[in-house]
């Protein structure tokens, strides 16, 4: 995992580049959602599963609404499957609300279970805004 962070001014959003994403969580990855009356909104995710390799497969993003999440048995916010071959880009212009910190992993297995992760080089953005 190789994972920048830029956390902004409390008026803007802050964003999260992961160049390889593994279904070990990412934990606490934007600022304490208790930072702002108003909570944390996770607006954009962008996940990119374009490497060539044995074993490439369509891979799973899963978002967490926890600090320490265990991967393949803590019940995700979102997951948002990525075909391999393909970027793909998720935006929700009233966001996903988050009351305690963004976490993720990127794993092959759709839904909760499982915690194998991806073959080849997954890249993630994540941009949240208050």
């Amino acid at each position: 995992m190789a994972i920048t962070t830029n956390e902004q001014m409390i008026d803007f959003p802050d964003l999260v580049i992961d160049s390889s994403a593994t279904a070990t969580a990412a934990r606490h990855v934007f600022r304490s959602a208790a930072v702002d009356t108003a909570g944390l909104l996770l607006e954009d995710m962008h996940i990119v599963n374009t490497t060539a390799g044995a074993g490439s497969s369509t891979v799973y993003l899963r978002i967490y609404d926890s600090l320490d999440p265990v991967v393949g048995t803590t019940n995700p916010e979102v997951i948002i499957m990525c075909p391999h071959g393909t970027a793909t880009t998720v935006d929700i212009a009233s966001g996903i609300p988050i009351a305690t910190a963004v976490s993720y992993a990127c794993v092959q297995e759709a839904g909760t279970a499982g915690a194998t992760s991806p073959a080849t080089t997954v890249v993630v953005h994540l941009v949240g805004g208050r």
